[in-house]
C-alpha cells in the first residue's frame, strides 16, 4: 500500500499551530521506547475549535494508517472518542493507547474547564 500523501506542508514547524490557533504541537526528547513524543495543547476558545463548540460539534474523527497514538492528560481533562465510544480521561487515569486504523477524535470533556 502507498504510503498517504500529506493535504499540507507544515513538516520541521515547532510548535506546529493549527485550526487557527486552537491547537499547538511541539515536539519533546524522545523517550526509549517510541520514536518521537510531543506535546499538544488544545484552546478550545479559539479558532475553528470555538466555532464547532458554539455550533454543539466536535473535530471530525482521524486515523494513523501505521503508528499507534498513546494519550496522556496532563492538565484538566480530556474526551477521546474511539470505536465509537467515548472515554473521558484525566491525569490519575494514566495512558491511552490507540492502535493505528483506528478512527479517534479528541476533545475538551463537555461541561469542564
Amino acid at each position: 500500500m502507498a504510503p498517504c500523501k500529506p493535504r499540507t506542508f507544515t513538516a520541521g514547524q515547532d510548535p506546529l499551530t493549527k485550526l487557527d490557533g486552537a491547537i499547538s504541537v511541539r515536539d519533546l526528547p524522545r523517550p526509549p521506547d517510541r520514536l518521537f513524543e510531543f506535546q499538544g495543547i488544545m484552546r478550545p476558545s479559539r479558532g475553528i475549535y470555538a466555532k464547532l463548540i458554539a455550533n454543539g460539534q466536535k473535530p471530525p474523527t482521524h486515523f494513523h494508517p501505521s503508528q499507534w497514538a498513546f494519550f496522556r492528560v496532563l492538565h484538566r481533562n480530556l474526551t477521546i472518542e474511539f470505536n465509537g465510544r467515548a472515554i473521558h480521561w484525566t491525569p490519575s487515569d494514566g495512558e491511552l493507547a490507540v492502535p493505528p486504523y483506528t478512527h479517534h477524535v479528541i476533545y475538551r470533556t463537555p461541561g469542564s474547564r
